[in-house]
Protein backbone atom coordinates (compact mmCIF):
# COMPACT_ATOMS: atom_id res chain seq x y z
CA UNK A 1 0.00 0.00 0.00
CA UNK A 2 1.40 3.62 -1.32
CA UNK A 3 1.88 5.96 1.61
CA UNK A 4 0.73 9.58 1.10
CA UNK A 5 0.47 13.16 2.87
CA UNK A 6 -2.44 15.27 3.48
CA UNK A 7 -1.71 18.42 1.96
CA UNK A 8 -4.52 20.13 4.59
CA UNK A 9 -6.07 17.99 7.15
CA UNK A 10 -6.46 14.18 7.53
CA UNK A 11 -10.19 14.79 7.42
CA UNK A 12 -10.29 17.70 4.81
CA UNK A 13 -10.98 21.31 4.83
CA UNK A 14 -14.61 23.26 3.90
CA UNK A 15 -14.79 24.06 0.13
CA UNK A 16 -17.45 24.74 -2.43
CA UNK A 17 -17.62 22.65 -5.83
CA UNK A 18 -19.45 23.98 -8.78
CA UNK A 19 -19.78 22.43 -12.04
CA UNK A 20 -18.41 25.26 -15.22
CA UNK A 21 -20.77 24.27 -17.39
CA UNK A 22 -24.07 25.34 -15.11
CA UNK A 23 -23.50 28.43 -14.30
CA UNK A 24 -26.52 29.29 -12.71
CA UNK A 25 -26.32 26.13 -10.73
CA UNK A 26 -25.00 27.08 -6.95
CA UNK A 27 -22.15 26.03 -5.13
CA UNK A 28 -22.33 22.72 -3.31
CA UNK A 29 -20.43 22.92 0.56
CA UNK A 30 -18.52 19.73 1.27
CA UNK A 31 -14.82 18.74 2.47
CA UNK A 32 -11.67 18.96 0.19
CA UNK A 33 -9.18 16.24 1.10
CA UNK A 34 -5.82 16.24 -0.79
CA UNK A 35 -3.80 12.90 -0.88
CA UNK A 36 -0.12 12.98 -2.49
CA UNK A 37 2.58 11.05 -2.32
CA UNK A 38 5.71 12.93 -4.60
CA UNK A 39 7.95 9.54 -4.74
CA UNK A 40 5.82 7.36 -6.76
CA UNK A 41 3.57 10.19 -8.54
CA UNK A 42 0.32 9.92 -6.90
CA UNK A 43 -2.24 12.04 -6.15
CA UNK A 44 -6.06 11.77 -5.39
CA UNK A 45 -8.43 14.78 -4.72
CA UNK A 46 -11.80 13.80 -3.31
CA UNK A 47 -14.69 15.99 -2.56
CA UNK A 48 -16.59 14.75 0.27
CA UNK A 49 -20.43 15.31 1.12
CA UNK A 50 -23.45 14.62 3.39
CA UNK A 51 -26.47 13.89 1.80
CA UNK A 52 -29.99 13.17 3.23
CA UNK A 53 -30.82 10.01 1.74
CA UNK A 54 -34.20 8.18 1.62
CA UNK A 55 -34.24 5.05 4.15
CA UNK A 56 -31.46 7.20 6.51
CA UNK A 57 -31.95 8.44 9.34
CA UNK A 58 -28.73 10.68 9.27
CA UNK A 59 -27.01 12.20 6.69
CA UNK A 60 -24.73 9.90 4.19
CA UNK A 61 -21.06 10.34 3.14
CA UNK A 62 -20.66 10.80 -0.14
CA UNK A 63 -17.02 10.69 -2.14
CA UNK A 64 -16.24 11.67 -5.06
CA UNK A 65 -12.55 10.57 -6.36
CA UNK A 66 -10.60 12.80 -8.50
CA UNK A 67 -7.42 10.09 -9.07
CA UNK A 68 -4.65 11.98 -10.64
CA UNK A 69 -4.65 9.47 -14.02
CA UNK A 70 -8.04 10.92 -14.37
CA UNK A 71 -6.37 14.63 -14.87
CA UNK A 72 -6.70 16.14 -18.16
CA UNK A 73 -3.18 17.34 -19.53
CA UNK A 74 -1.63 19.85 -18.55
CA UNK A 75 -1.17 21.58 -15.21
CA UNK A 76 -4.07 22.47 -12.48
CA UNK A 77 -4.81 26.05 -12.98
CA UNK A 78 -5.30 28.47 -9.57
CA UNK A 79 -5.99 31.55 -9.15
CA UNK A 80 -7.15 34.08 -6.62
CA UNK A 81 -10.80 34.85 -6.39
CA UNK A 82 -11.93 38.81 -5.33
CA UNK A 83 -14.05 38.34 -2.56
CA UNK A 84 -17.32 40.92 -3.27
CA UNK A 85 -20.37 41.68 -1.16
CA UNK A 86 -22.20 38.97 -2.97
CA UNK A 87 -20.08 35.97 -1.92
CA UNK A 88 -18.41 37.02 1.31
CA UNK A 89 -21.19 34.42 3.58
CA UNK A 90 -19.78 31.63 1.22
CA UNK A 91 -16.19 32.78 1.52
CA UNK A 92 -16.23 33.38 5.33
CA UNK A 93 -18.18 29.49 5.45
CA UNK A 94 -15.10 28.17 4.05
CA UNK A 95 -12.25 30.55 5.49
CA UNK A 96 -9.95 29.57 7.90
CA UNK A 97 -10.08 32.56 10.02
CA UNK A 98 -13.14 34.75 10.32
CA UNK A 99 -11.25 37.95 9.64
CA UNK A 100 -9.00 37.10 7.02
CA UNK A 101 -9.08 35.45 3.62
CA UNK A 102 -7.15 34.21 1.24
CA UNK A 103 -9.04 32.07 -1.40
CA UNK A 104 -8.13 30.17 -4.20
CA UNK A 105 -9.71 28.97 -7.21
CA UNK A 106 -9.06 25.06 -8.55
CA UNK A 107 -10.25 24.22 -11.83
CA UNK A 108 -10.16 20.54 -12.79
CA UNK A 109 -10.45 18.86 -16.44
CA UNK A 110 -10.86 15.44 -16.42
CA UNK A 111 -11.12 12.48 -19.08
CA UNK A 112 -14.01 11.22 -17.51
CA UNK A 113 -16.60 11.36 -14.64
CA UNK A 114 -15.64 11.10 -11.38
CA UNK A 115 -15.81 7.51 -9.01
CA UNK A 116 -18.40 7.53 -6.62
CA UNK A 117 -17.82 5.99 -3.41
CA UNK A 118 -21.22 5.55 -1.39
CA UNK A 119 -23.00 3.49 1.31
CA UNK A 120 -25.33 2.07 -0.47
CA UNK A 121 -25.96 0.45 -3.77
CA UNK A 122 -28.86 2.99 -4.68
CA UNK A 123 -29.52 6.02 -3.59
CA UNK A 124 -32.80 8.99 -4.14
CA UNK A 125 -33.34 11.63 -1.97
CA UNK A 126 -35.19 12.23 1.06
CA UNK A 127 -38.40 14.46 0.85
CA UNK A 128 -37.87 18.20 0.99
CA UNK A 129 -33.59 17.89 0.57
CA UNK A 130 -34.45 17.44 -3.46
CA UNK A 131 -32.77 20.37 -4.73
CA UNK A 132 -29.37 19.73 -3.24
CA UNK A 133 -29.35 16.04 -4.15
CA UNK A 134 -30.11 17.42 -7.80
CA UNK A 135 -27.20 19.40 -7.45
CA UNK A 136 -24.55 17.24 -6.53
CA UNK A 137 -25.71 14.46 -8.86
CA UNK A 138 -24.74 17.15 -11.48
CA UNK A 139 -21.52 17.57 -9.80
CA UNK A 140 -21.04 13.95 -9.88
CA UNK A 141 -21.40 14.04 -14.10
CA UNK A 142 -19.35 16.98 -14.59
CA UNK A 143 -15.80 16.42 -16.69
CA UNK A 144 -14.66 20.38 -15.51
CA UNK A 145 -15.07 21.65 -12.03
CA UNK A 146 -14.30 24.35 -9.77
CA UNK A 147 -13.34 24.02 -6.59
CA UNK A 148 -13.09 27.09 -4.46
CA UNK A 149 -11.30 27.00 -0.68
CA UNK A 150 -9.31 29.32 1.37
CA UNK A 151 -5.64 29.17 0.91
CA UNK A 152 -4.71 29.62 4.92
CA UNK A 153 -5.44 26.15 5.36
CA UNK A 154 -2.32 24.79 3.27
CA UNK A 155 0.67 24.76 6.19
CA UNK A 156 3.92 26.55 4.51
CA UNK A 157 5.58 22.80 4.91
CA UNK A 158 3.32 21.86 2.20
CA UNK A 159 3.62 24.40 -0.45
CA UNK A 160 5.99 22.30 -2.19
CA UNK A 161 3.60 19.63 -2.16
CA UNK A 162 0.96 21.69 -3.48
CA UNK A 163 2.86 23.07 -6.35
CA UNK A 164 4.20 19.34 -7.59
CA UNK A 165 0.28 18.49 -7.37
CA UNK A 166 -1.02 21.43 -9.66
CA UNK A 167 2.33 21.36 -11.75
CA UNK A 168 2.54 17.77 -13.06
CA UNK A 169 0.37 16.46 -15.20
CA UNK A 170 2.21 12.62 -15.18
CA UNK A 171 0.36 11.51 -12.20
CA UNK A 172 -1.97 7.92 -10.98
CA UNK A 173 -4.52 7.39 -8.01
CA UNK A 174 -4.65 5.64 -4.90
CA UNK A 175 -6.35 2.30 -4.38
CA UNK A 176 -9.87 2.75 -3.35
CA UNK A 177 -9.96 0.96 -0.35
CA UNK A 178 -12.62 1.10 2.25
CA UNK A 179 -15.19 -1.56 4.07
CA UNK A 180 -17.98 0.91 4.98
CA UNK A 181 -18.59 2.09 1.19
CA UNK A 182 -19.80 0.59 -2.01
CA UNK A 183 -17.61 1.97 -5.89
CA UNK A 184 -20.07 3.41 -8.30
CA UNK A 185 -20.34 6.10 -10.81
CA UNK A 186 -22.54 8.97 -11.35
CA UNK A 187 -25.30 6.37 -12.52
CA UNK A 188 -25.78 5.81 -8.95
CA UNK A 189 -28.16 9.09 -8.48
CA UNK A 190 -30.42 7.52 -10.68
CA UNK A 191 -34.42 7.87 -8.73
CA UNK A 192 -35.26 4.22 -7.60
CA UNK A 193 -39.10 4.03 -7.70
CA UNK A 194 -39.01 1.57 -5.13
CA UNK A 195 -37.42 3.44 -2.16
CA UNK A 196 -39.99 6.85 -3.04
CA UNK A 197 -42.49 7.60 -0.97
CA UNK A 198 -46.09 6.62 -2.21
CA UNK A 199 -48.43 9.65 -3.71
CA UNK A 200 -51.74 9.64 -4.58
CA UNK A 201 -51.74 9.09 -9.07
CA UNK A 202 -53.01 11.73 -10.92
CA UNK A 203 -56.16 12.22 -12.89
CA UNK A 204 -56.18 10.97 -16.36
CA UNK A 205 -57.33 14.71 -17.73
CA UNK A 206 -57.98 12.16 -21.36
CA UNK A 207 -60.03 10.05 -20.29
CA UNK A 208 -61.55 12.12 -17.20
CA UNK A 209 -61.03 8.82 -15.03
CA UNK A 210 -58.95 8.06 -12.20
CA UNK A 211 -56.43 4.93 -11.64
CA UNK A 212 -58.11 2.76 -8.86
CA UNK A 213 -54.98 1.54 -7.18
CA UNK A 214 -55.68 3.53 -3.90
CA UNK A 215 -53.02 5.32 -1.75
CA UNK A 216 -52.90 4.88 2.07
CA UNK A 217 -51.47 8.80 2.05
CA UNK A 218 -53.14 11.73 3.57
CA UNK A 219 -56.72 12.31 2.79
CA UNK A 220 -56.96 15.50 2.95
CA UNK A 221 -54.33 16.30 0.33
CA UNK A 222 -55.53 13.67 -2.59
CA UNK A 223 -57.60 15.33 -5.54
CA UNK A 224 -61.39 14.34 -4.99
CA UNK A 225 -63.65 12.87 -8.04
CA UNK A 226 -65.61 15.80 -9.59
CA UNK A 227 -68.74 13.83 -8.76
CA UNK A 228 -68.30 13.78 -5.07
CA UNK A 229 -67.04 17.41 -4.66
CA UNK A 230 -70.26 19.10 -3.83
CA UNK A 231 -72.92 19.55 -1.10
CA UNK A 232 -74.76 16.98 -0.23
CA UNK A 233 -77.81 18.90 -0.01
CA UNK A 234 -78.26 19.47 -4.55
CA UNK A 235 -78.88 17.20 -6.15
CA UNK A 236 -79.45 19.12 -9.47
CA UNK A 237 -76.45 20.87 -9.30
CA UNK A 238 -74.64 17.70 -9.30
CA UNK A 239 -76.34 16.02 -12.43
CA UNK A 240 -75.12 19.43 -14.16
CA UNK A 241 -72.20 18.92 -13.34
CA UNK A 242 -71.87 15.77 -14.12
CA UNK A 243 -73.86 15.48 -17.17
CA UNK A 244 -71.14 18.31 -18.39
CA UNK A 245 -68.01 16.06 -17.39
CA UNK A 246 -69.24 13.47 -18.91
CA UNK A 247 -70.40 14.85 -22.21
CA UNK A 248 -73.08 12.80 -23.16
CA UNK A 249 -73.72 11.12 -26.44
CA UNK A 250 -77.16 12.05 -26.69
CA UNK A 251 -78.39 16.28 -27.45
CA UNK A 252 -80.96 17.79 -25.16
CA UNK A 253 -83.61 17.61 -28.09
CA UNK A 254 -83.09 13.75 -28.31
CA UNK A 255 -86.04 11.57 -26.86
CA UNK A 256 -83.56 9.62 -24.84
CA UNK A 257 -82.05 12.33 -22.63
CA UNK A 258 -84.54 12.04 -20.08
CA UNK A 259 -83.40 8.49 -19.37
CA UNK A 260 -80.01 9.44 -19.64
CA UNK A 261 -80.35 11.90 -16.69
CA UNK A 262 -82.70 9.26 -14.57
CA UNK A 263 -79.36 7.08 -15.47
CA UNK A 264 -77.03 9.16 -14.42
CA UNK A 265 -78.97 10.10 -11.41
CA UNK A 266 -79.47 6.34 -10.08
CA UNK A 267 -75.39 5.85 -10.93
CA UNK A 268 -74.71 8.75 -8.54
CA UNK A 269 -76.87 7.83 -5.50
CA UNK A 270 -75.68 4.45 -5.76
CA UNK A 271 -72.25 5.86 -5.74
CA UNK A 272 -73.11 8.13 -2.72
CA UNK A 273 -74.68 5.01 -0.83
CA UNK A 274 -71.53 3.02 -1.35
CA UNK A 275 -69.05 5.64 -0.31
CA UNK A 276 -70.86 6.04 3.09
CA UNK A 277 -70.90 2.51 3.64
CA UNK A 278 -67.36 1.52 2.89
CA UNK A 279 -65.21 4.81 3.83
CA UNK A 280 -65.13 4.51 7.71
CA UNK A 281 -64.28 0.95 7.10
CA UNK A 282 -61.72 1.94 4.58
CA UNK A 283 -60.74 4.95 6.65
CA UNK A 284 -60.91 2.72 10.14
CA UNK A 285 -58.41 0.14 8.27
CA UNK A 286 -56.01 2.14 6.56
CA UNK A 287 -55.11 4.73 9.11
CA UNK A 288 -52.72 2.72 11.75
CA UNK A 289 -50.35 2.49 8.19
CA UNK A 290 -50.88 5.98 7.28
CA UNK A 291 -50.20 6.90 10.46
CA UNK A 292 -47.32 4.78 10.62
CA UNK A 293 -45.82 5.77 7.91
CA UNK A 294 -46.50 9.61 8.88
CA UNK A 295 -45.14 9.62 12.18
CA UNK A 296 -41.81 8.98 11.59
CA UNK A 297 -41.69 11.84 8.92
CA UNK A 298 -43.51 14.06 11.08
CA UNK A 299 -40.97 13.40 14.23
CA UNK A 300 -38.38 14.09 11.95
CA UNK A 301 -39.36 17.14 10.64
CA UNK A 302 -41.06 18.53 14.33
CA UNK A 303 -38.77 17.71 17.05
CA UNK A 304 -35.68 19.06 16.23
CA UNK A 305 -37.40 22.59 16.35
CA UNK A 306 -39.82 21.81 19.55
CA UNK A 307 -37.05 19.98 21.32
CA UNK A 308 -35.26 22.99 22.68
CA UNK A 309 -38.77 24.50 23.88
CA UNK A 310 -40.74 22.04 25.18
CA UNK A 311 -38.43 19.24 26.13
CA UNK A 312 -37.82 20.60 29.78
CA UNK A 313 -41.53 21.29 30.55
CA UNK A 314 -42.87 17.94 29.08
CA UNK A 315 -40.00 15.84 31.62
CA UNK A 316 -41.12 18.58 34.56
CA UNK A 317 -44.96 17.84 33.43
CA UNK A 318 -44.14 13.82 33.48
CA UNK A 319 -42.35 13.82 36.52
CA UNK A 320 -45.07 15.74 38.75
CA UNK A 321 -47.82 13.68 37.15
CA UNK A 322 -45.92 10.34 38.19
CA UNK A 323 -44.85 11.91 41.48
CA UNK A 324 -48.64 12.85 42.35
CA UNK A 325 -50.10 10.02 41.17
CA UNK A 326 -48.18 6.74 40.79
CA UNK A 327 -50.58 4.52 40.16
CA UNK A 328 -52.78 6.04 37.49
CA UNK A 329 -52.74 5.64 33.75
CA UNK A 330 -54.21 8.03 31.23
CA UNK A 331 -56.48 7.43 28.33
CA UNK A 332 -56.07 7.42 24.47
CA UNK A 333 -52.65 8.28 23.34
CA UNK A 334 -50.83 8.48 26.20
CA UNK A 335 -51.95 4.70 27.68
CA UNK A 336 -48.63 3.11 28.03
CA UNK A 337 -50.60 -0.27 26.26
CA UNK A 338 -52.00 1.30 23.70
CA UNK A 339 -49.91 0.28 20.07
CA UNK A 340 -50.11 3.54 18.97
CA UNK A 341 -48.51 4.84 22.66
CA UNK A 342 -45.58 2.32 21.90
CA UNK A 343 -44.97 3.01 18.17
CA UNK A 344 -44.69 6.98 19.19
CA UNK A 345 -42.47 6.19 22.41
CA UNK A 346 -40.46 3.88 19.88
CA UNK A 347 -39.88 6.68 17.23
CA UNK A 348 -39.37 9.36 19.45
CA UNK A 349 -36.52 7.45 21.84
CA UNK A 350 -34.99 6.57 18.78
CA UNK A 351 -35.04 9.98 17.17
CA UNK A 352 -33.70 10.89 20.83
CA UNK A 353 -30.95 8.74 20.91
CA UNK A 354 -30.08 9.96 17.38
CA UNK A 355 -30.31 13.53 18.33
CA UNK A 356 -27.89 13.10 21.40
CA UNK A 357 -25.55 11.13 19.10
CA UNK A 358 -25.36 13.76 17.40
CA UNK A 359 -24.59 16.50 19.53
CA UNK A 360 -21.93 14.69 21.03
CA UNK A 361 -20.36 14.38 17.68
CA UNK A 362 -20.78 17.69 16.85
CA UNK A 363 -19.59 18.84 20.16
CA UNK A 364 -16.77 16.41 19.94
CA UNK A 365 -16.00 18.00 16.74
CA UNK A 366 -16.31 21.45 17.24
CA UNK A 367 -13.79 20.46 20.43
CA UNK A 368 -11.34 19.19 18.02
CA UNK A 369 -11.69 22.08 15.37
CA UNK A 370 -10.85 24.32 18.06
CA UNK A 371 -8.04 21.94 19.21
CA UNK A 372 -6.49 22.32 15.93
CA UNK A 373 -7.10 25.36 15.35
CA UNK A 374 -5.23 26.37 18.48
CA UNK A 375 -2.03 24.53 17.53
CA UNK A 376 -1.79 26.03 14.46
CA UNK A 377 -2.31 29.33 15.68
CA UNK A 378 0.47 28.43 18.32
CA UNK A 379 2.76 26.83 15.22
CA UNK A 380 2.07 29.99 12.98
CA UNK A 381 2.98 32.02 16.12
CA UNK A 382 6.18 30.10 16.85
CA UNK A 383 7.00 30.08 13.10
CA UNK A 384 6.53 34.24 13.44
CA UNK A 385 8.90 34.16 16.54
CA UNK A 386 11.29 32.08 14.61
CA UNK A 387 11.17 34.28 11.75
CA UNK A 388 11.44 37.55 14.30
CA UNK A 389 14.63 35.51 16.10
CA UNK A 390 16.06 34.69 12.13
CA UNK A 391 15.77 38.35 10.92
CA UNK A 392 17.59 39.50 14.50
CA UNK A 393 20.10 37.13 13.57
CA UNK A 394 20.30 38.54 10.38
CA UNK A 395 20.25 41.77 11.04
CA UNK A 396 23.06 41.12 14.30
CA UNK A 397 25.54 39.23 11.90
CA UNK A 398 24.92 42.14 9.16
CA UNK A 399 26.18 44.76 12.27
CA UNK A 400 28.58 42.45 13.42
CA UNK A 401 29.94 42.23 9.74
CA UNK A 402 29.90 46.43 9.22
CA UNK A 403 31.25 46.89 12.68
CA UNK A 404 34.88 44.15 11.23
CA UNK A 405 34.63 45.78 8.12
CA UNK A 406 35.17 49.14 9.30
CA UNK A 407 37.88 47.84 11.77
CA UNK A 408 39.38 45.81 9.02
CA UNK A 409 39.51 49.25 6.96
CA UNK A 410 40.81 50.93 9.32
CA UNK A 411 43.48 48.47 10.31
CA UNK A 412 44.63 48.31 6.81
CA UNK A 413 44.55 52.02 6.82
CA UNK A 414 47.07 51.89 9.74
CA UNK A 415 49.02 49.23 8.55
CA UNK A 416 49.74 51.24 5.44
CA UNK A 417 50.67 54.29 7.35
CA UNK A 418 53.49 52.07 9.35
CA UNK A 419 54.20 50.64 5.93
CA UNK A 420 55.04 54.01 4.60
CA UNK A 421 56.91 55.07 7.73
CA UNK A 422 58.39 51.97 8.26
CA UNK A 423 59.85 52.71 4.51
CA UNK A 424 60.38 55.20 4.73
CA UNK A 425 62.80 55.21 8.45
CA UNK A 426 64.67 51.82 6.55
CA UNK A 427 65.42 54.42 3.40
CA UNK A 428 66.63 57.09 5.66
CA UNK A 429 68.42 54.78 8.03
CA UNK A 430 69.99 52.53 4.82
CA UNK A 431 71.32 56.08 3.31
CA UNK A 432 72.51 57.01 6.96
CA UNK A 433 74.40 53.55 7.35
CA UNK A 434 75.91 54.05 3.39
CA UNK A 435 77.03 57.45 3.64
CA UNK A 436 78.58 56.07 7.35
CA UNK A 437 80.49 53.15 5.63
CA UNK A 438 81.43 55.38 2.78
CA UNK A 439 82.78 57.48 5.42
CA UNK A 440 84.47 54.78 6.78
CA UNK A 441 85.92 53.33 3.78
CA UNK A 442 87.22 56.59 2.73
CA UNK A 443 89.12 57.05 6.43
CA UNK A 444 90.05 53.73 5.58
CA UNK A 445 91.21 53.62 2.50
CA UNK A 446 93.59 56.99 3.40
CA UNK A 447 94.66 55.52 6.46
CA UNK A 448 95.46 52.55 4.46
CA UNK A 449 97.32 54.10 2.14
CA UNK A 450 99.31 55.93 4.67
CA UNK A 451 100.49 53.03 5.92
CA UNK A 452 101.28 51.47 2.75
CA UNK A 453 103.33 54.76 1.94
CA UNK A 454 104.91 54.34 5.26
CA UNK A 455 105.61 50.47 5.28
CA UNK A 456 107.00 51.17 1.50
CA UNK A 457 109.34 53.85 2.34
CA UNK A 458 110.58 51.71 5.65
CA UNK A 459 111.19 48.76 3.07
CA UNK A 460 112.88 50.95 0.74
CA UNK A 461 114.97 52.57 3.04
CA UNK A 462 116.02 49.12 4.58
CA UNK A 463 116.73 47.73 1.11
CA UNK A 464 118.48 50.79 -0.55
CA UNK A 465 122.05 49.53 0.62
CA UNK A 466 121.50 45.43 -0.81
CA UNK A 467 120.59 47.22 -4.21
CA UNK A 468 123.03 49.64 -4.24
CA UNK A 469 125.58 47.04 -3.88
CA UNK A 470 123.97 45.15 -6.33
CA UNK A 471 125.82 46.64 -9.51
CA UNK A 472 129.31 46.69 -7.72
CA UNK A 473 128.50 42.64 -7.89
CA UNK A 474 127.20 42.76 -10.86
CA UNK A 475 130.28 45.06 -12.67
CA UNK A 476 132.81 43.02 -11.17
CA UNK A 477 130.79 40.21 -12.79
CA UNK A 478 130.11 41.36 -16.11
CA UNK A 479 132.98 41.22 -18.60
CA UNK A 480 133.96 44.78 -18.95
CA UNK A 481 133.73 44.47 -22.94
CA UNK A 482 129.57 44.27 -22.80
CA UNK A 483 127.88 47.14 -23.15
CA UNK A 484 125.31 48.59 -21.52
Amino acid sequence: MSRYDFLFRKGGIPALASCVSNTTQASCAGSLIVRVNECSKQATIELEFGLPVHGFETDQRITFVYDGNNFASGAIPVKGIHVSPENVEQITQISRSPTEHKPRSMQLTLTEPCVVLSPSGSISPKQGHELRFQQVATLARATKLDIVFDFLWLHRDKDAQFRYLIANASLTGFAHKNADTVEHDWTIFGVDEAVLPEVPPPYDFTSQKRSRHSSPGSPQTSPKRPLLDFPPGSPTEKATTAAASLSPRFPPSSPSAPAFDAFQSAIENAVENAVAKIVPDAIQRMLPDALAKMIPNAIEQMLPDALENTLTRMVNKSVAAASAAPGRTTQGLSDPTSPLYAMIRQHLDARLDELANDITIETQEHAQDLRDTAKVELEERLDDHRLEITELQAEGIADFQLACATELEAFKEQTLEMKEDFEQGTAEAYTTAKERLDELVSDRRVDLKERLMVEAGRRLYTEKPAVESEPTRRASSVPLGVGW
